[in-house]
């Protein structure tokens, strides 16, 4: 299995099992994780740990399944599902559609393109950034709640 593969399925592990420092340690310091359809940047370390842990307030039962991942050395591909329940404030999401989902189960299936030059993350718009040696996976971008989802 390529490092990289590891690297996703732990972090979308940790996840699964409400483990904020497990999600963060699959972070770079610089990481940039985009939520696209929530209009949510978490940009830098403060803002990934503030993020992460804001996450796990507002879905503390969030469940990731891995369905395919594909690495190499330049990139990769990510497919996976999320379910959980709304229990309290999520980044981006309005207030008003916030309260409609509240207590309210959900499940969503996605993929995400993961592009890598030299190691590199290359942000190109995409969602999910950040494999190789000296950079990390960062939180893909789907919305549960919206429905909406990144290219």
């Amino acid at each position: 299995m390529h490092a990289d593969e590891q690297l996703v399925r732990a972090c979308l592990a940790a996840i699964s099992k409400a483990d904020a420092d497990g999600w963060l340690a699959s972070y770079a310091d610089d990481a940039v994780s985009r939520d696209v359809p929530l209009d949510s940047v978490w940009n830098g370390r403060a803002e990934l740990e503030a993020g992460v842990r804001s996450w796990l307030a507002a879905i503390p039962e969030t469940r990731m399944e891995v369905r395919t991942v594909f690495v190499d050395d330049r990139s990769g591909a990510c497919e996976w599902t999320m379910s959980g329940t709304l229990e309290g404030v999520l980044d981006g999401l309005p207030e008003q559609l916030a309260a409609l989902a509240k207590g309210k189960p959900f499940h969503d299936a996605r993929s995400n393109r993961v592009p890598v030059l030299k190691g590199r993350p290359h942000s190109g718009g995409d969602p999910l950034l950040g494999l190789g040696r000296r950079a990390r996976p960062v939180r893909a971008a789907a919305s549960p709640l919206t429905g909406a989802g990144a290219p």
